[in-house]
């Protein structure tokens, strides 16, 4: 080896190592805990998206059936699927005398027909009236098949529920009234855009801030609920294009009553409505249901009188 190499050699063994940049180290650093933070914020709004129905539906699984003191109940299996196994199930319950005209029931979105309160109320109430009345659970309610709840799909349900009255239980479609209670009104407001012709439509108490709800949620605040929610139930942009004859039920917006943005939400969103309408605001307290009884009478004394062949009402 000539000196000259060999020199550089010696001075090549004595060099300093080359050390790693500190800035260059803490931009790193800072890189791996942006992207932590990033995937974890992702997996947070893809969690949320998957799993935000549950801050407004809460289904209950059972195999109750349906009964209400003095009043026959019909259990019915339908909306059968490829395999010829019926998804839906419902109650049926006849007028005496029997009407031409009957009423299909969607309900909100807590636990089941059959051992919700409210909803025996409601179903003994359009009975009362002399209209036949068809309820049923969602799939993912009560007995009807297991399947995670969503507007979507309860949507395809109401539409089941009513092609089932009208194909299978041969009512005329003009002769149904549709009847939503809670998120129930947005599936009922949005099926009288599918079949025009019904009867009449009729909402009781709907649920109309949902959204409102959802983005108030502590576990929701951080996240664009806006974009992530999807179960939105409207109700205003349908009542805005329904043609039936429509009636809302709803209760007066107090100071200190834990309804009052709901009751100003729902108000605003009849308040666009295309008419006929009517709204009934009733005043809270123990005569709430004669309120409901009385504004159901005026409703179909007023546009189906032919429907109402029961006195109980009046």
């Amino acid at each position: 080896m000539a000196k000259e190499d060999r020199s550089r050699v010696k001075e090549g063994a004595g060099a300093a190592p080359e050390l790693i940049d500190p800035l260059w180290l803490l931009k790193m650093v800072g890189i791996v805990i942006g992207l932590a933070l990033v995937c974890g914020y992702l997996t947070m709004a893809g969690l949320f998206w998957q799993g935000a129905w549950q801050l407004v539906l809460h289904p209950v699984r059972n195999t109750a059936q349906l009964q209400i003191p003095g009043i026959k109940t019909e259990e019915i299996r339908f909306a059968a699927d490829e395999a010829g196994r019926p998804q839906l199930q419902g109650w049926w319950l006849s007028s005496s005398p029997v009407s031409a005209y009957a009423v299909l029931y969607l309900r909100g979105g807590e636990s089941s027909l059959a051992i919700n309160d409210e909803d025996k109320r409601n179903l003994l109430r359009l009975h009362a009236a002399g209209l036949g009345v068809f309820a049923f659970d969602y799939r993912g309610y009560g007995d009807s098949a297991i399947l995670k709840p969503s507007e979507e799909h309860m949507q395809q349900d109401a539409a089941a529920a009513f092609d089932f009255l009208t194909q299978q239980r041969g009512f005329l479609p003009d002769h149904v009234l549709l009847f939503g209670t809670g998120i129930g009104a947005s599936l009922a407001a949005t099926s009288s855009l599918i079949h025009t012709s019904v009867a009449g439509l009729i909402l009781d108490q709907p649920d109309t801030t949902l959204l409102r709800r959802v983005q108030e949620d502590g576990r929701a605040r951080v996240l664009p609920v806006s974009l992530l929610f999807r179960d939105r139930f409207e109700v205003a942009a349908p009542l805005h294009r329904s043609l039936p004859p429509k009636l809302l039920i709803t209760t007066e917006a107090t100071q200190g009553n834990a309804q009052t943005a709901n009751d100003k939400a729902t108000h605003a969103a009849f308040d666009t409505a295309a008419s006929p309408k009517n709204i009934v605001i009733m005043m809270p307290g123990a005569g709430l249901q004669a309120q409901k009884d009385e504004a159901l009478r005026r409703f179909l004394d007023t546009y189906v009188p032919s429907a109402r062949s029961s006195p109980l009402l009046r």
